[in-house]
């Protein structure tokens, strides 16, 4: 991070990135538990990397759509 704005907004990003996560965790949890109870966990575990990576892609797509290598917002 180079500076305290962008570590600020970062944190603001992935704050609401795992709310929702959390929100479609909780639907794909349920959903899976009723359908497919053998394999909730393993449905589960594959549907949080999937999210963590993708939220972690979106969450630095929004960092360099906001700000420059240089750490100025553009």
């Amino acid at each position: 991070m180079a500076n305290q704005e962008i570590w600020d907004y970062a944190n603001s990003l992935g704050a609401r990135m795992f709310l929702y996560l959390g929100l479609v965790e909780l639907i794909i949890g349920l959903g899976a538990y009723f359908l497919y109870p053998d394999y909730t966990p393993t449905i589960a575990l594959f549907a949080m990397l999937f999210g963590i990576g993708a939220g972690m892609y979106w969450c630095e797509t929004q960092l360099n759509k906001r700000f420059d290598k240089k750490g100025n917002q553009k």
